[in-house]
């Protein structure tokens, strides 16, 4: 069943910056307000998965200040 879905999924991975068929945040964390982030951080957290480090801010874990924020 999920076999007529590869083509698709295949090609968004190819396409994204980080291998699977998802959506990069190009916002940093500093960019929202902390409402903003904590309803982002749990959206993506309930997805499950990888979702939570592969559509995080573009800054979390490269950038020491982010990472105080998160």
């Amino acid at each position: 069943m999920f076999k007529a879905y590869y083509p698709a999924l295949f090609g968004a991975g190819r396409k994204s910056a980080v291998g699977f068929p998802t959506t990069r945040n190009n916002k940093r964390v500093q960019d929202v307000t902390d409402e903003e982030r904590e309803a982002y951080f749990e959206s993506i957290w309930k997805r499950g998965g990888f979702q939570f480090a592969l559509m995080n801010y573009s800054n979390v874990v490269l950038d020491p200040e982010a990472n105080k924020v998160s």
